[in-house]
């Protein structure tokens, strides 16, 4: 089968879709790498697809998104599969030996793929996997047969190979499909579903939390001794006076932190917290 990649606004899916439809592909996948970090555009730009084409679509997400899974959600009504995940970006590489740039890019910038991209894909795949009933593909840092596995076992229905085919050749694709096979006999497995998201179950139903979690402070603990407030690198955290007292105690700056727990590891009284969440 031939599937068309095309991207990334809802105008651009309405001409582009029935274009490539009419060429005589099987199916089409659209990129959300440009569209935003909201997920209402990302479900238009599926909707607009999936009434433009009959045939099959599939959604590619980004690694870019602080929680992926409230986009794949929003897209799962339109499509009838999620591709996870697109490359991480931009990235920068240097010739120390002249001060240049590697990369071709015209700002001197890259795309990040293969293997050092594969644990953030399987992440990814898992998250989605559990959130959402239609098939996930799994692409990411694909070079041998046992990576693929990876990806299964994340709940994967299939998988794709794009830096590998580069650096390789389209030979790749029969090699890691006989590896699989070899992985599954060698370890007793019939067929890909007795392996199909195996890794699930040893997974917190929570996903790991990737956005920033803003600590919070026990004002009976806190002594205001103000060393949460030099040691924080984003100036998130402020003195500020009690209403019934002039007890100064610690502040989060939500809008300024990044979560990073610093100041939670470092309070003598242990007056800051993450919530529960």
């Amino acid at each position: 089968p031939v599937i068309a990649s095309i991207g990334y606004t809802p105008e651009d899916v309405a001409k582009l879709g029935p274009l490539v439809e009419r060429a005589g592909v099987d199916g089409i996948e659209f990129s959300t790498h440009y569209v935003g970090f909201d997920p209402k555009p990302v479900a238009e730009v599926a909707k607009t697809l999936r009434e433009s084409v009959e045939i099959p679509i599939f959604a590619k997400l980004s690694p870019h998104l602080p929680d992926i899974v409230p986009f794949a959600k929003a897209v799962e009504p339109y499509v009838d599969g999620i591709v996870a995940i697109n490359t991480y970006g931009p990235t920068l590489h240097i010739d120390v030996e002249t001060g240049k740039p590697l990369l071709g890019g015209r700002y001197g910038y890259g795309w990040l793929s293969g293997p050092a991209l594969k644990p953030i894909a399987v992440r990814c795949v898992a998250e989605i996997s559990k959130a959402v009933r239609v098939p996930v593909i799994g692409v990411g840092g694909i070079l041998c047969g046992r990576d693929a596995v990876e990806h299964i076992m994340a709940g994967a229905y299939a998988v794709q190979i794009c830096t590998g085919a580069i650096l390789e050749g389209p030979g790749i694709y029969g090699r890691v499909a006989k590896e699989i096979e070899e992985f599954l006999r060698e370890h007793g497995y019939d067929s890909l579903e007795d392996i199909r998201g195996m890794a699930l179950k040893w997974l917190p139903e929570k996903p790991l939390r990737t956005v920033a979690l803003a600590p919070e402070v026990d004002v009976e603990r806190c002594t205001g001794c103000g060393i949460c407030e030099r040691a924080c690198v984003y100036h998130a955290i402020e003195m500020v006076e009690l209403a019934d007292s002039r007890r100064k105690v610690a502040k989060t700056v939500v809008e300024k932190c990044y979560g990073c727990g610093l100041c939670v590891s470092i309070c003598p009284t242990r007056a800051r917290y993450f919530p529960e969440g």
